[in-house]
């Protein structure tokens, strides 16, 4: 029974240390793809998705918060939103990283991120093992890393490792988004590669050519003589001729449907939503031809920002609170600072700002400094809108109110 208590019990392993001086001797700038990735990234679709996901993520800046006063938490521009917002290790940009992060959690199912530490205890870098490197090892809340050329290499515990899942069916083993639509990205494929040979051969189609008066010649000397006409055919259709001669009453009967027979552009359209279905993005931001309007529109990012981006952002918070936070001495949280994905909505943001200063939740020297101004003076002074009264208060001015109207026509003064 103890045995069984431990699997789950916090683990008390210090984190991995390294060397001041210890730099990975190749440092990959990016993540390697493997085939099914690559395949399904030559989807327009799937692109466009993993693409949104991934950049949406890396543009919200990560931010290390402590708690102040009464339980309110404050921006810390410490070491360790450095890390997170501006530059996790050496080669690599904070953009560029979480971006790899959520690609990598999408197109392989699991992303693998590892913290290395100082001899004195503090973070030095975060490091992303490339796909494929790392995988859970034979004993539960164990990892097994092989990433040498980034210097990962080894055997670390749960909580020496930041493990961004995927979609899981027993809890350890992730599978990835195009894993779950491997169909559907396969129709698309194939339908792709359809309609470039259409395009290729002039959208000319499969079929026989016959001859009903028959042609000279007897038995295989007549299929002979029809195949050699076939081939003078296909010969002229590959050399791009306009025309090509054939003797005789021949006949063509087309093979197979027409790009229209198959509906096409139909099938393409089904498969484009049913990736945007697998991955929780509206169709219109991959720019299906759906009927939108900006209602529809405030509504889809509403929704992308509830349903989609936001537990992928709440997962990564969460990992860095377990596994990096127990080791800095000021503890606090990390928190996305979601506000910047209305940056670009200038009304909606100045809309914002006036109604927190007028409902007393920010003052005009933080309005200022969230938009890159100098603060000003008595501008930490919270204002309140006046137009609301508490219930007893408006008892009171209703019961005292004719009284003090009749004092002052009394007394002007």
């Amino acid at each position: 029974m103890a045995r069984f208590f431990n699997l789950f019990k916090r683990s008390t392993t210090a984190p991995r240390v390294i060397q001041a001086g210890d730099v990975p001797a190749i440092a990959s700038s990016a993540p390697v793809a493997t085939d099914s990735a690559r395949v399904a990234l030559s989807i327009s679709t799937v692109y466009r998705c993993v693409e949104l996901l991934s950049k949406s993520v890396a543009t919200l800046p990560l931010i290390h918060e402590v708690s102040r006063e009464r339980g309110a938490y404050m921006a810390c521009d410490d070491a360790l939103t450095h890390l997170l917002s501006v530059e996790p290790n050496e080669w690599t940009s904070a953009f560029d990283f979480w971006r790899m992060a959520v690609q990598v959690q999408l197109l392989h199912g699991c992303a693998y991120i590892v913290p290395q530490y100082y001899a004195t205890g503090e973070l030095k870098r975060l490091v992303l093992a490339r796909p494929g490197t790392t995988a859970p090892a034979t004993v539960l809340g164990r990892y097994l890393c092989t990433d040498d050329d980034q210097g990962i290499n080894g055997e670390y515990d749960e909580h020496q490792i930041i493990r961004l899942k995927g979609a899981t069916l027993d809890g350890v083993h992730c599978l990835s988004v195009i894993s779950f639509a491997a169909r559907t990205t396969s129709l698309a494929a194939t339908s792709d590669v359809n309609t470039l040979n259409s395009y290729a051969n002039g959208g000319t189609t499969l079929g026989i050519l016959t001859n009903p008066d028959g042609v000279p010649g007897y038995g295989e000397m007549q299929t002979e003589a029809l195949q050699g006409a076939a081939d003078r055919v296909s010969a002229a259709i590959r050399r791009n001729d306009r025309l090509a001669a054939v003797g005789g009453k021949w006949q063509y009967i087309p093979l197979g449907m027409t790009a229209a027979d198959m509906q096409a552009l139909e099938t393409r359209k089904f498969t484009s939503r049913e990736i945007c279905r697998f991955f929780g993005v509206h169709p219109s931001f991959v720019f299906d031809d759906t009927s939108n309007n900006y209602k529809s529109a405030e509504m889809a990012n509403v929704a992308f920002l509830s349903n989609t981006l936001n537990p992928i952002l709440r997962q990564i918070e969460n990992e860095i609170e377990r596994k990096i936070l127990p080791h800095v001495p000021t503890g606090g949280r990390v928190s996305f600072r979601r506000s910047d994905l209305y940056a670009t909505d200038l009304a909606g943001r100045m809309a914002y700002i006036e109604k927190r200063i007028a409902t007393g939740t920010m003052t005009i020297n933080e309005a200022r400094t969230a938009e890159g101004m100098p603060p000003v003076k008595n501008g930490d002074t919270v204002f309140m809108s006046a137009n609301l009264k508490s219930i007893n208060e408006y008892n009171a001015s209703t019961e005292n109110g004719p009284q003090t109207e009749n004092a002052a026509q009394a007394d002007p003064v």
